[in-house]
């Protein structure tokens, strides 16, 4: 006996003999919990109604550490990287790790991301996006090493003159 009922949200099961009976919701509706089972009463020719209330589930979260370096695992500081539509400074609001280079970012849920670094580091060259894997309750490790940048540079323009001016 099949749902019989053709409404969304409600199953109609048709023929169920007399009695009592304990009805159970084995799978509730994606992203919500499954109700509590219900005692109900079927009387002869009678349809019984039996309600279940799904409370929604939080999404399951994790976190994302990054760790960001230079040449010879030296820490590389104040860089600027963006999980899921979040973007986080180092050191700055919504890092979780005080330490320099090393940005935490919880909160994220799980699943698979591209963590982008949307500012380098000073001194740095920008590295490309990196993988992350965020399971439940676990922070998933990310490195970026970066290449220093090359010195700025600027002109330099000399002008000679004798003591006369020319």
């Amino acid at each position: 006996a099949g749902d019989q009922s053709g409404d969304e949200g409600t199953i109609l099961i048709a023929d169920v003999p007399a009695g009592d009976y304990v009805v159970t919701e084995t799978q509730a509706p994606e992203g919500f919990s499954t109700g509590t089972p219900q005692e109900i009463t079927v009387a002869e020719g009678e349809t019984a109604t039996v309600t279940f209330e799904n409370v929604e589930t939080p999404p399951a979260i994790g976190s994302v550490r990054i760790v960001s370096t230079g040449p010879e695992d030296v820490s590389a500081g104040g860089g600027t990287y963006e999980v899921d539509g979040v973007e986080v400074t180092d050191n700055g609001d919504g890092d979780g790790d005080a330490a320099p280079g090393v940005i935490l970012i919880d909160g994220i849920q799980v699943g698979q991301y591209e963590v982008t670094e949307t500012a380098a580091p000073p001194g740095f060259l920008g590295a490309g996006p990196q993988p992350a894997d965020v399971a439940e309750g676990e922070a998933a490790e990310v490195a970026f090493v970066h290449e220093p940048a090359p010195p700025e540079t600027g002109g330099l323009e000399f002008q000679l003159q004798d003591p006369e001016g020319n």
